[in-house]
């Protein structure tokens, strides 16, 4: 079975249902208002003060109905305890009176879900020797590699910079792509 969202307003429901159950819903720290679905890169879904619920559009044509299960609950115990608890211990005993006897998701399904996930940019290397290595897709920018200036080589050649680029874009014709990386 593929996830749609028609399931995931299925699943919405029945989560709810069990929460409300659990906690009487006027004493949670924020109602639960709405549910959206939207391309969230690099987490499965998000709570906010106003009591809207995010799931991440990947979830979409995935078997990985047990993550969504978790994620509903992982959200609702936010709004259950309070964004500004974070995850301390009031936020983990909520987490686990509602995961109880709810299964939990494998490896692959997870694996599914970041599979369906689309990178933004894509991270070249530039080696001295004038390659240019394909290190993969990247969901965000990081300093590690805007602000580069280590010493960092490739089979003994140096790298020089590091960029990224769209991963939609075109890449140069002399690019290296990962799976000769770990040769």
């Amino acid at each position: 079975m593929k996830i749609t969202e028609e399931i995931i307003q299925a699943e919405l429901s029945r989560c709810l249902a069990k929460a409300r159950k659990a906690f009487l819903e006027a004493h949670w720290a924020h109602p639960f208002s709405k549910l959206t679905v939207e391309m969230l890169a690099t987490k499965y879904g998000e709570a906010s003060r106003d009591g809207t619920i995010k799931i991440s559009s990947a979830f979409l044509n995935t078997p990985a109905l047990a993550q969504l299960t978790n994620t509903l609950l992982h959200e609702m115990a936010h709004l259950i305890v309070g964004l500004e608890q974070g995850h301390n211990m009031q936020f983990r005993h909520a987490l686990g009176m509602l995961l109880e006897s709810e299964s939990l998701p494998s490896e692959a399904l997870k694996q599914s879900i970041k599979n369906n996930t689309p990178y933004k940019y894509r991270l070249l290397a530039y080696t001295s020797a004038g390659e240019v290595l394909d290190l993969g897709g990247a969901y965000r920018r990081t300093k590690r590699y805007l602000q580069y200036k280590g010493n960092h080589s490739f089979k003994g050649a140096r790298i020089m910079k590091y960029e990224y680029i769209a991963f939609s874009c075109s890449v140069p014709e002399n690019l290296i792509r990962d799976e000769s990386l770990s040769k």
